[in-house]
C-alpha cells in the first residue's frame, strides 16, 4: 500500500500551518508506509528534483520542500508487500 500527497506551494504552506509539514508526512508514513519514501518536485513543467530511498527521512523531505521553489510536489511512502508467484 502507498500513501501519496500531491500539492502546490500554497498547499504545503497550509499543511505546515495547520499540522506541521514534517508531522503530516510522518503521519502518512505510519499509515501503511515507511518501507521507502520519495518525492518529486516540478517547476515550469519540468521535474527539478526526484529522490527516493529506504533511508530517506520525512523530516529531510519536509526541509527540502520548505526551502525549494516549486510549482508541484509529489510525496510517496510505501509499505512493501510480498506477492506470491502465480
Amino acid at each position: 500500500m502507498c500513501r501519496l500527497v500531491l500539492m502546490n506551494k500554497e498547499g504545503e504552506k497550509e499543511i505546515d500551518k495547520k499540522y506541521g509539514l514534517d508531522k503530516y508526512l510522518r503521519y502518512l508514513e505510519k499509515q501503511l508506509g515507511g518501507h521507502g519514501n520519495g518525492y518529486a518536485l516540478m517547476k515550469n513543467g519540468e521535474v527539478i528534483i526526484i529522490d527516493k530511498g529506504v533511508n530517506l527521512d520525512v523530516r529531510d523531505i519536509a526541509k527540502i520542500l520548505r526551502e525549494t521553489s516549486y510549482d508541484w510536489a509529489l510525496f510517496h511512502t510505501r509499505l512493501a508487500t510480498i506477492r506470491r508467484k502465480v
